[in-house]
């Protein structure tokens, strides 16, 4: 049997704190992304693209442990189709030490 007293302090004691990265290069003409929960169709985050045309958000940890994201990309002025993927799965950093640069 585990002692949860133990577990818990060697937890925080490692400082890890998980959670999902989207880590989303976007392309130049595009304005806006959107970030998607696939199963609700709940609008994550939404957000316009960075000088570095690297979008990154940190969302809860469940995101990296399964297929549950839709990403999009639009531009304002509407000359080019909007692009979705479907079913991404986050990648899973430790939010400690992931650079979120943009």
């Amino acid at each position: 049997m585990t002692n949860k007293v133990l577990s818990d302090l060697v937890v925080k004691r490692s400082g890890v704190r998980s959670l999902a990265l989207l880590a989303l290069t976007m392309d130049a003409n595009a304005e806006r992304f959107i970030l998607i929960d696939r199963r609700s169709l709940t609008v994550l985050h939404a957000g316009i693209r960075p000088p570095s045309k690297v979008a990154k958000v940190l969302m809860p940890q469940e995101l990296a442990t399964g297929h549950y994201c839709i990403v999009g990309i639009a531009d304002d002025d509407g000359v080019y189709d909007c692009k979705f993927t479907d079913g991404l799965m986050l990648e899973l950093v430790d939010a400690n030490t992931v650079n979120m640069s943009q």
